[in-house]
């Protein structure tokens, strides 16, 4: 019983036993207790029971400890009978996963399940990941949630960059998407979620697809500047060219959103009466074009407007003008 206690030390064991008169057949049974009592120290927790040559080990152990104790129960010596019954040992906090996505690398924070590492979270995102993830000792019993995690990455590509939480039956996902197609991508990928599973999707838009604005004022001695926020389509070159000018001034902000290139005809069509006018202005708001300045004669008048009705009569739906 002293070698027992001895192999135990200070782990908090509840023990019950009690001490024989008579010493054990051929010497054997002292070693098994004491072999079968170093076995039961590399369980999380557990039982060992002997009785004669009936010898049972049960609790709950890491991979390690449950292959210690199930090779302790087999190789106990001929005559006596052993069982096992050693589960994995898990602290009971459920599976999550948080990870951080700049664009270029992940980190990966949280407890998976086994068999569902950083290396996989890395390979479904297509980048490098780090962090500090607890893999579990158990699996997922529903065999649903690395596919449910892999789901929730299978956003990531279409984002800046992003958070991925995942919990219980939740997913959050949030990050800046370029325009509304790539926010809905994110979404899209997120549709075939199992039944009982939710997703919360928040983004930040580098363009939110909202119609371009812009002034180009100019002026026959200084040149033009141009202010505001420019279609995809027309760069501040386009500008230049149609006054007939090196370059302009000012430093306006570009759409990402794809357009069919409407915004340079209208651009052009609206440009080419500035030079008709005094103190002039060509001002595009989301659908209205406004054309403002001096004429000197009503037949410079209509030399300026004439442009801007033909470029009417080819989009008469999409931009009035003023």
């Amino acid at each position: 019983m002293a070698d027992m206690m001895g192999i135990l030390g200070a782990t908090n064991a509840d023990l019950d036993v009690q001490q024989a008169r008579i010493s054990s057949d051929a010497g054997v049974w002292p070693g098994v207790a004491t072999d079968m009592t170093t076995a039961l120290t590399r369980v999380e927790s557990g039982t060992l029971m002997i009785e004669g040559r009936n010898v049972s080990l049960t609790g709950t152990a890491t991979p390690a400890g449950k292959a210690a104790g199930e090779a302790a129960i087999a190789s106990l010596p001929e005559g006596f009978t052993g069982t096992s019954d050693i589960s994995f040992y898990d602290d009971g906090a459920p599976f999550s996963m948080i990870v951080d996505y700049d664009g270029a690398n992940a980190t990966v924070d949280g407890k998976l399940p086994a068999g569902f590492g950083a290396s996989l979270t890395a390979d479904a995102v297509g980048v490098s990941a780090s962090g500090d993830v607890a893999t579990a000792y158990i699996s997922d019993d529903s065999g649903r949630w690395p596919g449910i995690a892999n789901t929730g990455l299978a956003a990531f590509p279409n984002l800046e960059n992003g958070i991925l939480q995942i919990a219980d039956n939740r997913i959050l996902l949030s990050g800046l998407a370029r325009t509304p197609a790539e926010a809905g991508a994110a979404d899209a990928a997120l549709a075939d979620l199992p039944e009982g599973f939710t997703a919360t999707t928040s983004y930040d838009l580098v363009d939110d697809g909202t119609p371009p604005s812009y002034d180009v004022v100019y002026d026959p001695a200084t040149g033009a500047n141009v202010t505001g926020r420019l279609p995809s389509s027309l760069a501040t070159t386009d500008i230049a060219s149609a006054l007939d000018l090196d370059t302009v001034s000012g430093k306006p902000t570009i759409g990402l959103v794809e357009d069919d290139g409407i915004w340079a005809t209208v651009a052009n069509k609206g440009l080419s009466p500035l030079s008709n006018l005094e103190n002039r202005t060509l001002s595009v708001e989301d659908t209205t074009v406004r054309l403002t300045g001096l004429a000197r004669t009503p037949a410079e008048a209509e030399a300026a407007d004439a442009p801007l009705l033909v470029c009417l009569m080819a989009i008469p739906q999409q931009l009035p003008t003023i």
